[in-house]
């Protein structure tokens, strides 16, 4: 399946969750759409080089100038990411140059349809807050 084809299915999806969410949800040329739900920017993007979806959202920017709060946040998310439990079968890292932490998902394109996608992520958009939320430094609680 080549990308033009991969654009097409997933705007598909994406028109149904527009008319739920009364916003207009499309990928652009590059297969890249991003929009904001509350205070949540997430980006819905057709991979160049795999049949895949991602999805992924900010969840904290890492401090420069303070490296234990930095080793402490990466090592939270490590902590987070371990047997996917709650990142749901995501993942958090950082995209390359980044000074901030992602959650992402990646869903193989095949494998779904419009309802699979929609639960995936309506999935990310609830897992979202939570992980912000362990990860947020002034929070002390233990997961």
């Amino acid at each position: 399946m080549d990308k033009k084809n991969q654009i097409l299915i997933v705007n598909s999806w994406l028109k149904e969750i527009s008319l739920a969410l009364h916003v207009d949800l499309k990928l652009e040329a590059q297969g890249i759409c991003t929009f904001k739900l509350e205070d949540h920017i997430i980006a819905i993007e057709v991979s160049l080089k795999f049949p895949v979806v991602n999805i992924y959202s900010s969840l904290i920017p890492l401090p420069v100038d303070d490296r234990d709060l930095r080793y402490d946040l990466q090592a939270r998310a490590l902590e987070l990411n371990a047997f996917q439990l709650f990142t749901r079968g995501g993942a958090i890292g950082t995209p390359p140059g980044g000074g901030f932490l992602i959650y992402c998902i990646s869903l193989p394109i095949e494998n779904l349809n419009s309802e699979r996608f929609s639960e995936a992520l309506g999935a990310f958009y609830e897992t979202l807050p939570e992980l912000k939320k362990m990860l947020d430094p002034a929070e002390k609680s233990a997961f």
